[in-house]
């Protein structure tokens, strides 16, 4: 079927887990492409009998970006009224791909940082998407 071969071209596509997890800082784009790749997957094949392992592969990037660019030192220079390369790699994604469902999760992070229990808000956030993807 479509759905088993675009799945398996994705996967085939997928790069080492150490070595995203390296380019990660050099080059985020990397990783947002997998994030909106996988992203469009589940969009496009609601029903598909991959939905599952897709959608834990594409939440196992998006968290891995996501808990990268939200550390507490850019929690620290948000507070501080400062930008970092993490908050203009997350306002570059959340401008270059506005619907999408990881944009809520960097909008959520945006508005809520000077909470002190922010990274158990994330983590709710995520489970609370993942629901939805399911």
């Amino acid at each position: 079927s479509d759905d088993y071969k675009d799945f398996l071209k994705l996967y085939s596509e997928d790069i080492e887990y150490m070595d995203y997890v390296f380019s990660l800082d050099e080059h985020p784009e990397i990783i947002v492409d997998k994030i909106i790749n996988w992203e469009n997957f589940l969009e496009k094949y609601p029903d598909s009998n991959c939905r599952k392992k897709a959608n834990d592969i594409y939440q196992a990037y998006r968290a891995d970006y996501i808990l990268s660019l939200t550390s507490s030192q850019t929690t620290e220079v948000l507070k501080n009224g400062k930008i970092n390369e993490d908050v203009k790699e997350l306002n570059r994604f959340k401008n270059k791909y506005p619907n999408s469902p990881t944009t809520e999760i960097i909008k959520y992070y945006l508005e809520n940082y000077k909470n002190d229990d922010i990274n158990d808000m994330l983590a709710d956030k995520n489970i609370e998407i993942y629901n939805k993807g399911e």
